[in-house]
């Protein structure tokens, strides 16, 4: 079984801002409940590894498992997407105004919403042709 010291030398994304009052704020953004605060950053971030040590520990006492840093994830590029059949229709009907495939336009609108535009120039999945047809069940 891994150890809290395994965890705690991970790329996890850790986040500090200066809270209304003047004090600091930190989390951990993998590991949901990992916070701390403080009257300085640095001192928000030196409670932020305490509460994660701690944090870990307790989760593997419990037999519970450790999420692991974004980046060290891997994403295969396919999801399965359910909409409801309106939205879908209407998307559709997007797609073909704007002469792009419904993939396109999605990839578009999630990068778009997620702030990664530099991810909708790239995206295809073999289907253009059949996404551009205005009944396309895609």
């Amino acid at each position: 079984m891994r150890q809290a010291a395994e965890f705690l030398s991970l790329p996890y994304h850790r986040t500090v801002e200066r809270d209304p009052d003047g004090s600091w704020s930190a989390a951990v953004l993998e590991l949901d409940g990992v916070f701390s605060g403080g009257d300085s950053a640095d001192e928000a971030l030196n409670a932020l590894d305490e509460a994660m040590e701690l944090w870990i520990e307790l989760e593997l006492e419990a037999g519970r498992s450790i999420p692991q840093p974004w980046g060290s994830r891997t994403y295969s590029g396919t999801l399965n997407l359910r909409l409801p059949k309106a939205l879908h229709a209407s998307a559709a009907a997007r797609a073909s105004i704007e002469g792009v495939s419904l993939n396109q336009l999605l990839v578009t609108a999630v990068a778009s919403y997620v702030g990664d535009l530099s991810a909708s120039a790239t995206a295809t999945d073999g289907r253009d042709e059949q996404d551009r047809r205005p009944n396309s069940a895609a």
